[in-house]
Formats: structure tokens, sequence, C-alpha cells
């Protein structure tokens, strides 16, 4: 059980998401995608936000930005089913985002994928053009490992760790340093066997951190992954304390996933009381 717990919790709970394709840590292009993805606020909002970016696809804008902001608001919306504590409901949602990733990353490469586990090993395949959606499909895959058959799920992990290095090697800045910040938790949590590194966990920590201080999520990241294992619980206490004090407000592109963060730091206080 540990292993599908730690992934929920790591990839689900900490809404580390990305964001529609363009220069780094900037929004969607369209002042329409930035719009949508701004009305986020729970799960009747997001599944709204969900169907409109469905109907603007269905219209032929099958562009990087618009995928990738779909990717992102169906993520957002599996973590509200999680919220709501249903799983199945979160399960089909992120399957159909890993589901329509893979289809626009294969097209957009002009290959044959039909699955994420045929990206392993074409990764240099996927250009910087595709980041957005390469990254939001790469989540999605992640959070739906625990969904997985228990055989599987070991390969499935090492092969989402291989897909956020591959992130790391593309743009490691997108979205306010998402592929450190995500791979700094995934070493950290991971059990060795499926590549875990505490080492390596707190290079990506800290750079995230150092390079995207104002991202709420990275400063929870660093809490859990630098300064609890080195400084004990009143350096993790405090830095959790430091996050909720964050304006949601001070990085325009992700206010939704900044109040998520803030509303984690607040789950992981409460667990130390």
């Amino acid at each position: 059980m540990s292993f599908l717990r730690w992934h929920a919790a790591v990839l689900l709970a900490a809404v580390m998401l990305a964001t529609a394709a363009g220069p780094a840590n900037a929004a969607p292009a369209e002042p329409e995608l930035q719009r949508l993805l701004d009305a986020r606020r729970d799960r009747g909002s997001s599944e709204w936000v969900v169907r409109q970016l469905e109907a603007r696809r269905a219209q032929g804008h099958d562009d990087a930005a618009t995928v990738a902001a779909l990717l992102r608001a169906r993520y957002f919306l599996a973590t509200a089913w999680l919220r709501r504590e249903d799983e199945d409901a979160a399960e089909r949602v992120l399957t159909r985002a890993v589901d329509d990733g893979v289809r626009w990353l294969a097209a957009h490469a002009g290959r044959r994928w039909p699955d994420y586990d045929a990206l392993d090993g074409a990764w240099s395949q996927i250009d910087a053009a595709s980041r957005g959606v390469f990254y939001w499909t790469t989540l999605s895959y992640g959070a739906a490992i625990p969904y997985r058959s228990i055989f599987s799920r070991m390969g499935a992990a090492k092969r989402f760790r291989r897909g956020l290095e591959r992130l790391v090697a593309l743009d490691r800045d997108f979205f306010h340093g998402g592929p450190d910040r995500v791979l700094a938790e995934f070493l950290h949590k991971a059990p060795g066997i499926a590549g875990g590194d505490d080492d390596r966990a707190k290079e990506h920590a800290r750079r995230a951190l150092a390079q995207h201080p104002r991202y709420i999520e990275n400063t929870i990241v660093h809490a859990i992954v630098v300064l609890r294992p080195e400084r004990g619980d009143a350096a993790y206490r405090a830095a959790l304390h430091k996050a909720l004090q964050m304006p949601v407000d001070a990085l325009p592109d992700c206010v939704p996933e900044q109040r998520a963060a803030r509303r984690r730091a607040q789950r992981l206080l409460e667990e130390l009381d």
C-alpha cells in the first residue's frame, strides 16, 4: 500500500500542475485561455472549464496552448474529485488526459505512439514546442499509477521518472520550476528500487526554490525534501507558515494552483499537531 499512498499524496495533493506552451512561466498565449483557467475553483467550476476547452478544441483549435490548457484543467479536476474521495472519477479524468496528450504528441512528432509507455526510449523526439502538453500528460500519467495493476506500477514509476528527467532537459524553468519541483518530490518519496535518491531530490528542490521563490509549492517541496530532513520539524513548520502567508496573486498565470498550494500547507501543518 505504501507505493500507492505516496504516489497519490505526492502527485495529486501537491497539485504540481503544468501550463500551456509558450515562453517559460508565461500565461497562455491567448487571453481567453487564461480567463478559462482562472475560473477553476472547485469541482463544478473545473468541470465547466474542461467543457469549454473541449468545445474550443472541437472547433478546430488543436494548438499546443489549447491542448495543454485542457490537460491542465483535467488534472485540476481530478484533484477536486479526490477531495470528494471519488477515486473512480479521478481515474477517468486522468486516463483521458493521458490518452489525449499522447495522441497529440504522436501527431505532432509524426509518430505512432499508442500509449505513454511507448514514449519510453523516444524522449528525444519530444521537442520544446510540446513541453506544455508533455508536462501535463506526464503528471497525469504519474498520478494514475496507483490505478494500474500492482505488477506494472514499478515499471510505470521508473518511466514517470524518466519522463520528468526529459522535462528537466527540455525546460527546467517551465511553469515556475515545475520539472525540478515534481522530480524533487518524486525522488524524495519514491523507494530506491523506483529511482528514489535523496541527494538528487535536494538538488532539484533547492534549484526550484532559488529560481522561482514566488511559487508557493516550491517553498513546500523544499520544506519537505530539504528542511525537515536536515533541520527538523521547527524549520519545516516555519516554512509551511511562510507558505500560508505568500500571496496567491504574485504569479497571475497560476492563481488556482497557488490557492491549492496554500491548502496543502495548511493540511501539512495540521498533520504536525
